[in-house]
């Protein structure tokens, strides 16, 4: 059996949030990960990202954790890249994330921001370049 992860991670609202789960700044785009593959339920990821919409969290990146070292936790399982792709679905889809990275070698630094920004200029160049209808 692996070993535990840190006891110590904790998920509590901080100076930033207010209490009713709104950021104080309403102009930044917030961005968290996920480390997959140490043995959590579908259940336990789904709640995860579920506490992470509700504290306001933008953007998301799943990824598989890769043992850097012996003495660091053991693989338990190595997450299918269809499985990640359905993660990310339903972090968009069912979640509300603005984006979703999830893939075996995404990183929490995986340039997230980058295709973020990416994707929101071309949602708003469509939203330009859509003819606008007026009823008479």
């Amino acid at each position: 059996r692996a070993k535990e992860g840190r006891r110590a991670a904790r998920n509590d609202d901080d100076d930033d949030d207010d209490p009713k789960g709104g950021r104080k700044k309403k102009n930044l785009v917030t961005k968290s990960s996920l480390m997959l593959g140490l043995g959590e339920t579908r259940d336990e990821v789904r709640r995860a990202m579920d506490d992470l919409r509700s504290h306001g969290v933008d953007v998301l990146t799943l990824g598989q954790y890769l043992r850097p070292t012996e003495r660091h936790l053991s693989v338990v399982e190595y997450v299918r890249p269809e499985v990640f792709d359905d993660l990310r679905e339903v972090g968009e889809a069912e979640f509300g994330f603005a984006y979703v990275a999830s893939g075996p070698l995404v990183r929490s630094s995986y340039k997230a921001g980058e295709f973020f920004i990416a994707n929101f200029i071309d949602e708003q160049r469509k939203k330009q370049a859509t003819p606008k209808t007026q009823a008479f």
